[in-house]
């Protein structure tokens, strides 16, 4: 800057503190510079929008023999952590960053291996959790699996599930047939002689309402004859005393 140019800024600033205030501005421009550039690398390093949330949902069950296997479909692949409760036995499923949808709160499933699932849903701090209980009927193990979008939980008795004879189910099933055809029976009996009462019953009803016509029919030919026998009497006496 030159002599002149100085001198005017001097002119300018109160106090003629012109060659400060110059040096503050560079200092001002340097911090705005340093500041644009930290809000670039700060966009350019800030996360992206939260994930959705995985949906759980629907569940299928099914058994056989002393394994029941759990297979729950979800929207994209499973995050979870699992781990064995006691008393009453249980496995508890934490799926993170999960929703529930399509699976009932409360599920009685009455296998030989699991008695009811039950869901809940839940939040922390960093996440949503969606939480699947299974209770055990009896001591079991359990093994997960995934296959893509799928969960499989399989959960083992240790006891066997007893072999049935198919002659005793034939037997129970032929006698339970039985006590329903005879059950059928009775209620048709029943049903008949409930008839056949109700029909008594009407006939009773009208024969007693025929007696009682009949009844005041009687009592008024009664009543009649005698204010008859009443005035021939009368008649009798009265002819008797003009004879006199």
């Amino acid at each position: 800057m030159s002599p002149e140019s100085r001198s005017q800024v001097e002119q300018v600033m109160p106090g003629g503190r012109g060659v400060s205030w110059l040096r503050r501005l560079r200092r001002a421009t340097r911090s705005t510079a340093a500041l644009a550039a930290l809000v670039l690398v700060v966009g350019s390093s800030w996360p992206a929008a939260a994930a959705p949330l995985t949906a759980i949902g629907p569940l299928h069950v099914s058994a056989r023999g002393e394994a029941t296997v759990l297979e729950l479909e979800t929207s994209q692949k499973p995050m979870f952590s699992v781990f064995k409760l006691e008393r009453p036995a249980r496995l508890t499923i934490d799926l993170a960053n999960a929703q529930i949808r399509g699976v009932p709160p409360i599920l009685d499933v009455d296998s030989w291996a699991v008695s009811q699932i039950a869901t809940t849903q839940f939040r922390t701090p960093a996440a949503a959790i969606a939480r699947v209980m299974v209770n055990f009927r009896r001591p079991s193990h359990y093994a997960l699996r995934t296959e893509g979008k799928r969960l499989f939980v399989t959960i083992t008795a240790h006891e066997p599930r007893p072999q049935t004879d198919p002659g005793a189910v034939k037997l129970v099933l032929d006698g339970a047939r039985q006590a329903v055809a005879k059950a059928r029976e009775d209620a048709a009996a029943e049903r008949r002689t409930a008839s056949t009462a109700l029909d008594a019953a009407g006939r009773a009803e009208r024969e007693a309402a025929l007696a009682k016509q009949q009844a005041a029919e009687a009592k008024r030919l009664a009543d009649q004859s005698r204010l008859d026998t009443q005035k021939g009497q009368a008649e009798l006496e009265r002819a008797r005393t003009l004879a006199a």
